[in-house]
């Protein structure tokens, strides 16, 4: 009988370790979002926030595989992994069906790929965390020194997981012989621009309304632009007009200056844009400074660069 419940209890732990797993999952690959969250909610500053973020990511996966390791510690990681996700799930749960207020008025959703999915997740890992409190697990896999010395180093190797997926330092291109970005392109379309991009210092990024990593762009337009109004960030958009307006929605970026460049001028944009987007430049009189990947923006270094 006691090796049936063990067994049973081990199961449990096992779905539940792979449902923590997988929760943690979707916001290491959504960690520019989680990042931004953060930083809007004063929790970290953008330099602290990337080293947060993977750190959060890191001691999950490591407590989710502690769970499959059937003795009382198991127990206490899984206690306190289900009121968190109790707590995580109800607040999800009013965000959903108790407030009335829309995406761009919630801070939190604004950030989270999925809610319902991640409700799903969290409704699992409470289920099973309950149920695998009634199981009273006293034995180890090993001896209980060479078992907590695996679980020891199992913790530490999977906490740097998440820094070893997404690493955190990505290579900007700084333009040394100062090449020009040809902005005079967009005042030769039917609407042109209502900002003079071709003198003074602008921080301009090209995005399509379809690319997914142009909506986190954007989005971390709209937080840059609400901790710094002086920040003179434009936004370039184009693409398919049907997609205007859910991109946004999702992206609540339209109060950052941007110009919507119609699919007839597509040649200009990707002219200015080249093959990847979204495309940041930092250009100082259509002077290019740096080029700049959308997960690096920074608002000290911005701030740095404008007042140099």
């Amino acid at each position: 009988m006691k090796k049936k419940a063990t067994a049973i209890q081990f199961i449990i732990y096992l779905l539940m370790a792979v449902i923590f797993f997988l929760l943690f999952l979707n916001i290491h690959f959504d960690s520019d979002l989680t990042e931004v969250l953060f930083v809007e909610l004063g929790i970290a500053n953008w330099d602290i926030a990337p080293y947060l973020v993977r750190g959060l990511v890191g001691v999950a996966w490591g407590a989710s595989l502690l769970l499959i390791f059937p003795n009382d510690f198991s127990r206490n990681i899984a206690l306190i992994v289900s009121i968190s996700s109790l707590v995580i799930g109800l607040y999800i749960s009013y965000q959903l069906f108790g407030n009335n207020k829309i995406n761009c008025e919630n801070k939190v959703f604004l950030y989270i790929n999925n809610p319902k999915q991640t409700l799903f997740l969290t409704a699992g890992i409470f289920i099973f965390g309950m149920v695998s409190l009634f199981f009273k697990s006293d034995f180890f896999l090993f001896s209980k020194r060479t078992n907590t010395v695996i679980m020891v180093t199992v913790f530490l190797l999977t906490s740097v997981l998440s820094f070893a997926f997404n690493p955190l330092h990505i290579e900007t291109k700084v333009v040394n012989n100062a090449s020009k970005l040809p902005v005079a392109l967009l005042y030769q379309t039917n609407l042109k621009p209502d900002r003079d991009l071709t003198k003074g210092k602008f921080i301009v990024a090209f995005m399509s309304y379809s690319c997914k990593y142009c909506q986190i762009a954007a989005k971390k337009f709209r937080v840059l632009q609400k901790l710094n109004k002086d920040i003179p960030l434009y936004i370039v958009v184009g693409g398919l007009a049907e997609n205007e307006a859910q991109f946004f929605s999702n992206t609540c970026s339209a109060s950052v200056n941007h110009f919507k460049i119609s699919e007839a001028h597509n040649d200009a944009f990707w002219k200015l844009s080249g093959a990847r987007i979204p495309a940041i430049y930092l250009i100082d009189n259509t002077k290019i400074y740096k080029q700049i990947h959308y997960s690096a923006l920074n608002k000290k270094e911005i701030e740095i660069w404008l007042n140099n």
